[in-house]
């Protein structure tokens, strides 16, 4: 989880304590939200950066994206763990 300062979330300590690729602070995630250095790990939210988005700042820290991206995380652990092609997320 990500607190807040001023004008949106800032990176956590635990982000950087862990051993997940990061991005501007946050975990690293492709287009599937999937861990752009753990393939099993799959984020959202405030707490991650897409590497696809990264240079335009975009999505914005704001929960409305992390509402909408809720259901694509579902649907690609399920993928991930059947073995079927991941569902990409377009914010």
């Amino acid at each position: 989880q990500c607190s807040y300062l001023g004008n949106g979330a800032d990176p956590q300590k635990v982000s950087a304590e862990s051993d997940l690729k990061l991005l501007n602070g946050y975990f690293s995630v492709n287009n599937f939200l999937q861990s752009t250095s753990h393939p099993n790990v799959f984020a959202g939210g405030d707490c991650i950066t897409m590497e696809s988005y990264a240079a335009e700042n975009f999505p914005p820290k704001a929960g409305v994206y992390a509402v909408r991206e809720g259901p694509v995380i579902a649907q690609n652990v399920f993928n991930f763990l059947s073995s079927k092609p991941l569902d990409e997320y377009v914010p």
